[in-house]
């Protein structure tokens, strides 16, 4: 009976070990790289890298990352490293930024709200001189293509129809390669030059002409307004920029009233 007891022991040791090795070949077989015993996975660097880039060089680039910081950790493991004063240090301060930046994340996210367009409305309204433009701003349509031709029967044809219309027109030929509407800019963020220049001459709703703004590529500009430097833009057209300044302003408030709370409840006090 003692016999056949640890013959099952035997076996069911056996059958473990089996099932672990068998694991282990599993799990080396799927790596995409390793350096002793950590491995990189494919579903790992899915999770990093953004499918949607395709761009082979990248993952490249990234799994060669991975190895170099996994072999100069693992040289500054057999050097000590991790026992230094420094290292231990600067993990001390990492981990109260690490804590403070969960915290810090976890009540703003409590305190989130929706926020609806009259807010933001009156917040423009009693804070406008906050959005007046630092320089030259324009709202423009913008279509480009890689023939000339093309470009050209687009600009003919506007003459009797709208902008929008013509952008669906055009949405199947293989010629363009951009098309925007509605375009809000510092002059300084436009480039090439070319269009810039364009643009400061067109006047309201004018169309250029078809521009090489490089080469074999041909643009087609409308002006649909233009703003000074300390003009403010009307609501709607900067509501986005106004939505910013108004999650930033309820974020810091939040902090801020927060902090106050943490002295108080800590009884932190700092001595001048």
């Amino acid at each position: 009976m003692l016999i056949s007891q640890r013959k099952n022991r035997v076996a069911i040791l056996s059958l473990l070990l089996l099932l672990f090795i068998s694991c282990s070949e599993k799990k080396e077989a799927n790596y995409v790289a390793r350096v002793g015993d950590s491995f990189l996975t494919e579903q790992m660097i899915n999770d990093v890298v953004n499918e949607n880039v395709g761009n082979k060089l990248f993952r490249e680039e990234y799994i060669r990352k991975w190895v170099e910081k996994r072999v100069i950790y693992l040289s500054a493991i057999d050097k000590g490293v991790l026992k230094n004063e420094k290292y231990l240090k600067l993990i001390d301060e990492a981990k109260v930024e690490i804590a403070n930046a969960i915290l810090i994340k976890e009540l703003l996210k409590k305190n989130n709200r929706t926020i609806v367009s009259q807010e933001l409305e009156e917040y423009f309204v009693k804070n406008i001189s906050e959005f007046k433009l630092e320089a030259e701003r324009f709202i423009y349509n913008q279509v480009s293509f890689s023939n000339k031709n093309a470009a050209k029967k687009f600009r003919r044809k506007l003459v009797s129809t709208n902008w929008e219309r013509m952008v669906e027109e055009f949405s199947n030929n293989k010629a363009l390669l951009f098309s925007a509407q509605n375009n809000l800019e510092y002059i300084y963020n436009i480039f090439p030059m070319n269009i810039r220049v364009e643009l400061s001459k067109l006047k309201k709703n004018g169309v250029s002409g078809v521009i090489e703004t490089s080469q074999n590529i041909f643009t087609i500009l409308q002006l649909l307004k233009s703003y000074k430097k300390n003009d403010v833009p009307e609501f709607h057209e900067i509501e986005m920029d106004i939505r910013e300044k108004y999650i930033a302003k309820n974020r810091k408030e939040i902090y801020n009233n927060y902090i106050k709370q943490l002295y108080s409840e800590y009884g932190s006090e700092i001595e001048r």
